[in-house]
């Protein structure tokens, strides 16, 4: 596979990469990391990426002129990373199915295999891990490096998670090596808050539910409060993995209403809880401990549906 895609990206004269809708710092980093890498190597070609809606903590890593699709036409190559389903390609979907060739890496246990070459392995801590086993990372600048660093603690929770594996921690070892300051990426872009951050966080927590003798923590962020806030999805950023680190807890559950009985339902487990097996069957995808999907439901119902679920595997 490493071979099948060098020899695509030379062969390729314009080439598209793109993530998953709701971008979090795996996807950024692992998409930026890419581009920069073919921008600096090859020059001469024509090289965009397809994001929308990058929050602002991983503006250090975003590349102003990536994002500004000046092609026409198809693309020779369509890259799609840390994304597990076509549908997921918010904003590019007819670029990809119109590309002459394309290439799916991901690490999602539920991708679905939509491209013509697929470097899917669900024990890769994150995309961005998987594209440092495929381009030499000695070849690669400072802010390649960087970029994939940040994608690589994002997915790991600073290495916290059980995806860290030894391969990943060597991987991110050889990355700092290219001096990036990777304490301030840490603090920046994991740790801070903003203000308005704090406040969602502090709403979800004062709400949280605890059911299933402590097993089950869920909070819920109708559309009545995002609305009124004016709350996106940035704004909920590390709070179910604060309620997953509760005492006694299983799985941690949030859901929040950007729009009126559509409800966007994000789950993360520590022990024994299948998390990516409820999303599947909610139409979403994700990690054996880290999952979400989007059920077009009442807040209400949405919540039961996933809790029935839930309990079957407590």
């Amino acid at each position: 596979m490493k071979k099948i895609i060098s020899d695509l990206i030379r062969q390729s004269n314009s080439i598209a990469i793109g993530g998953h809708v709701r971008p979090d710092g795996d996807c950024v980093g692992s998409c930026m990391g890419m581009y920069s890498y073919i921008a600096e190597h090859f020059p001469d070609k024509e090289v965009d990426v397809y994001l929308t809606d990058i929050p602002a903590a991983f503006d250090f890593i975003v590349c102003d002129e990536a994002l500004e699709h000046g092609h026409q036409g198809d693309y020779d190559l369509y890259i799609a990373q840390d994304c597990g389903d076509v549908d997921r390609l918010e904003g590019s979907i007819e670029k990809f199915q119109s590309a002459k060739n394309t290439i799916c890496i991901d690490h999602h246990i539920s991708n679905t295999e939509f491209a013509d070459h697929n470097y899917v392995v669900p024990e890769a801590s994150s995309a961005s891990e998987l594209i440092c086993t495929l381009l030499p990372i000695e070849e690669m600048s400072e802010f390649t490096a960087k970029a994939l660093y940040t994608g690589i603690i994002h997915d790991t929770g600073v290495f916290r998670h059980s995806c860290t594996g030894r391969q990943t921690m060597e991987i991110a070892g050889k990355l700092i090596e290219k001096g990036f300051d990777f304490g301030k990426i840490i603090d920046e872009s994991f740790y801070q808050k903003t203000y308005k951050q704090l406040k969602c966080m502090g709403y979800c927590l004062e709400n949280a539910v605890s059911e299933y003798d402590g097993k089950l923590c869920y909070a819920v962020a109708d559309y009545e409060f995002i609305n009124s806030t004016g709350a996106t999805s940035e704004h909920f950023e590390g709070t179910i993995d604060q309620m997953r680190t509760t005492e006694g807890v299983e799985v941690a559950l949030l859901l929040t209403e950007y729009n009126p009985g559509e409800v966007k339902v994000s789950m993360r487990s520590n022990q024994y809880v299948d998390v990516s097996k409820i999303a599947v069957a909610n139409g979403g995808g994700g990690h054996v401990r880290a999952a979400g999907a989007t059920i077009r439901k009442p807040i209400d119902e949405a919540l039961a549906t996933v809790k029935e679920l839930i309990w079957t595997e407590l």
